[in-house]
């Protein structure tokens, strides 16, 4: 019995992106509003771990799309090693923003965070987004 159970969690971590890693543990969780007062301050920097399509129709303000297997030093807008960066995939279940944090603390960077509510949680709590416009919409304008 213990072994099924064993297995039944290893599937369901695999099959969520690995949102129960023990990385999760290592990485400080940010609330919607010290999220909001970091962005109001523009103290920190967004990153959206979601697919592009995802980010195109509504993203956080001011975030940066960076899918979580694409983290490099280059890629990441913050070059400074202590540079507050916070990362966020669509909600609570996924394991993008996990995996793009632990790559970020990986290259070194220090002052690193989670907002797991993601952006549905961001949504559900009356926080403004943003959207990308498309070409087709910008001529109509």
């Amino acid at each position: 019995m213990r072994l099924i159970l064993l297995a039944v969690t290893a599937l369901f971590t695999f099959a969520c992106g690995g949102a129960a890693s023990a990385p999760d543990v290592q990485i400080p969780r940010v609330t919607t509003e010290q999220l909001a007062a970091w962005i109001g301050e523009k103290s920190v920097t967004v990153i959206d771990n979601n697919r592009e399509a995802d980010y195109t129709a509504s993203h956080i303000p001011g975030a940066t799309n960076i899918r979580y297997n694409a983290i490099t030093v280059a890629t990441l807008p913050a070059k400074q090693k202590d540079a507050r960066m916070a990362f966020y995939c669509t909600n609570d279940s996924c394991g993008a923003s996990t995996k793009a944090a632990s790559a970020a603390r990986d290259l070194g960077f220090t002052n690193v965070f989670v907002y797991k509510p993601g952006i549905r949680g961001w949504e559900a709590a009356g926080q403004k987004t943003e959207k990308v416009e498309k070409a087709e919409e910008k001529k109509d304008s």
